[in-house]
């Protein structure tokens, strides 16, 4: 194999608000998914992590505060949703707050009634970290249409980058 690419979200198929993208932490995490394949056998130079350019909104069944306190709460109604859309309806609107989970350094988006996890820039260059401990391959995201401000993809390409000239 040329390479081996390790889709790193999609992991909240749960039922609970919970990240479906997150570099650290116990269950499904990057870091875990890789540590599988090194585990496994296979190279690290041959393994290229994800980064998703889109997110995951979720109504929780019970309102809760406008906190990490929605984490691990029953919810309903998973839906997907571009980047764009959290970056122009959510990540402006002062009824949402955007919270960091430092057991997984993910972030998310609450107003205490809907839960959006996602990938921002700070989780990315997690990410790029984790490309640089373990020596990855490199990075790869899903899907390009999704961040039409760009930011998630500089996010990529300022962090690979910066790797490389070092």
């Amino acid at each position: 194999l040329d390479y081996v690419h390790i889709m790193t979200y999609d992991g909240n198929n749960t039922g609970i608000a919970t990240h479906h993208t997150k570099p650290y932490g116990s269950g499904y995490s990057a870091e875990n998914a890789i540590k599988l394949y090194l585990d496994a056998g296979v190279r690290p130079e041959k393994l290229v992590i994800g980064a998703a350019f889109y997110g995951k909104i979720s109504e929780l069944t019970t309102p809760q505060s406008a906190d990490n306190s929605v984490l691990g709460k029953p919810v309903i109604s998973t839906t997907t949703i571009r980047y764009t859309n959290i970056y122009k309806d959510y990540l402006s609107n002062s009824e949402y707050q955007e919270c960091y989970d430092s057991s997984t350094g993910a972030y998310f988006l609450t107003n205490g009634k809907y839960f959006i996890t996602y990938d921002n820039p700070l989780s990315i260059q997690s990410k790029v970290e984790l490309v640089e401990k373990y020596n990855l391959g490199g990075m790869m995201f899903w899907d390009y249409g999704s961040d039409e401000t760009g930011s998630l993809l500089k996010a990529v390409y300022n962090g690979i980058e910066g790797l490389n000239n070092n």
